[in-house]
């Protein structure tokens, strides 16, 4: 396992205490802090602070997700260039992953020439609920009923700042 999270409470310098979540990454052999958050006043028991952790969107808030990665990932596509769909990112996929690393990455669909923007006004079809795994990560997959190639996705999101950002993206037209 790759990531972990670390739940508890911290106490102040005046005494008061806080309750803390701290989620972590294991990367290049060394864990990462990926994400803190707290609430100030009463801390909360481990069980309650999972209570009220992260949840998976909705149907039309998973869909909103796909649709606008989607449509920023074809922007980048039809500029020749992934600025865009980079800058759309979650941060820890841009700490890793410079603009030109992003550019190779997709040349190969860069270089069809195919205009992905007949997508926006399609719905995408998720193959399932949006889920959380054990790392943490939603994952949305699905297609397009798009002509004359379907256009299936898995898209990867991870929490940032209470916002879904991506950290993985994969397409394939067939």
């Amino acid at each position: 396992n790759n990531s972990g999270k670390l739940v508890g409470s911290a106490t102040l310098d005046d005494g008061s205490e806080i309750s803390l979540e701290i989620e972590l990454i294991h990367e290049d052999e060394a864990w990462k802090i990926l994400h803190v958050s707290s609430k100030s006043g009463r801390a909360e028991s481990a069980a309650e602070a999972a209570s009220t952790s992260t949840q998976a969107p909705d149907a039309a808030q998973s869909q909103a997700l796909v649709r606008r990665s989607m449509a920023d990932f074809a922007a980048s596509v039809n500029a020749g260039e992934m600025s865009q769909f980079r800058a759309s990112t979650s941060a820890l996929w841009q700490e890793q992953f410079d603009l030109q690393r992003f550019n190779d990455s997709y040349a190969s669909i860069i270089d069809t020439g195919v205009d992905l923007t007949q997508l926006d006004p399609m719905t995408p079809l998720l193959s399932q609920a949006g889920a959380i795994n054990s790392d943490g990560v939603l994952v949305l997959a699905g297609h397009y009923e798009s002509e004359p190639n379907q256009v299936y996705f898995e898209h990867k999101y991870i929490d940032e700042g209470g916002q879904w950002k991506l950290v993985g993206f994969n397409i394939e037209m067939k």
